[in-house]
């Protein structure tokens, strides 16, 4: 394992998609956002105790969801609560891809800002070492950079959209990642690297990738994603553009591993859980008319109670 690795800031749109009246959202031809999502999965609490069920979470989920409930505008919370679903893209439309993907046992990075398309080639982010690490999230607030996703990086293979049987081990991956990005003009014949995230019964060197959550108890709860603050790592102005891939940015592993030490630290000082292995969204074959939600029965809960949502230590 080299002994050098990067820990990236992934600066990516940060605001939440609205999906009106409706009470599905279609497959996202727009622009990329947010998602506050449901679904089975595991945690780790701030006990360093690992469960299994229903958690509530910050995400990419490009494809198409449920809308399970609604509440009122109320700060950086969410508004609307969806339940992720599976289904072909739309023939001869473009649609986004999900990227980061962190449905199924491994966490997925496939492709964004995987190519310069100022200069034409592939970026840094397709070199990734071992042990890396990518913090995934957006600026908030104009001064804040809030965080959704923590990738470790495992392993990577290339591949090419060209290549009309590019991961054809990997029909999730296919549906929800290639044939969007191969909807769109142009690009057709990149290549990538699909990296692969060292998971919790899987890390590497202490570290795994999770998203901060929330698990289901009764209601579903609402929060907002926790405030990363990393001296040296995090720009909290920094809104678009990756930075710290490439070689010169690179650092010992001890000090990437006190990055994400101090991340999770923060994560579940916030009254967040670390979470991994989440389901994979159910197939249908049509978009099904779920029941919007009513109002919240209690108050909001952000991702913020500390020590209180942790009293069960």
């Amino acid at each position: 394992m080299s002994a050098s690795v990067n820990v990236v800031q992934f600066p990516h749109p940060g605001a939440e998609h609205r999906p009106g009246r409706t009470d599905a959202m279609p497959w996202n031809s727009g622009a990329h956002r947010r998602k506050f999502l449901r679904s089975p999965g595991s945690w780790v609490d701030g006990c360093g105790a690992v469960n299994r069920g229903d958690m509530t979470f910050w995400g990419e989920w490009e494809a198409p969801s449920r809308i399970a409930r609604r509440w009122p505008a109320d700060g950086h919370l969410p508004r609307f609560l969806h339940q992720p679903v599976l289904s072909d893209p739309p023939v001869g439309r473009y649609v986004q891809n999900t990227d980061p993907l962190v449905f199924g046992h491994r966490f997925r990075y496939s492709n964004c800002k995987q190519f310069d398309t100022t200069h034409g080639r592939p970026s840094g982010l397709q070199d990734l070492a071992r042990g890396s690490i990518i913090l995934f999230g957006s600026r908030l607030g104009g001064e804040f950079f809030v965080l959704d996703t923590v990738f470790v990086v495992a392993d990577g293979r290339p591949f090419s959209l060209g290549d009309p049987d590019c991961l054809a081990d990997e029909p999730f991956v296919q549906r929800v990642v290639v044939e969007p990005l191969r909807s769109g003009a142009g690009g057709q014949q990149r290549k990538y690297t699909l990296f692969d995230g060292a998971m919790y019964d899987e890390p590497v060197e202490g570290m795994y990738s999770f998203v901060p959550g929330l698990p289901v108890d009764g209601e579903p709860q609402r929060f907002a994603r926790p405030v990363i603050e990393l001296p040296g790592f995090i720009n909290p102005l920094s809104h678009q553009s990756p930075r710290s891939y490439t070689a010169r940015d690179s650092v010992a592993l001890d000090a990437a591993r006190n990055a994400w030490r101090a991340v999770t630290d923060r994560v579940l000082a916030a009254g967040c859980v670390l979470g991994f292995d989440l389901e994979e969204p159910r197939w249908t074959s049509a978009v099904p008319p779920g029941r919007v939600g009513g109002e919240p029965a209690s108050a909001p809960s952000p991702c913020g109670a500390g020590p209180a949502a942790r009293a069960h230590c």
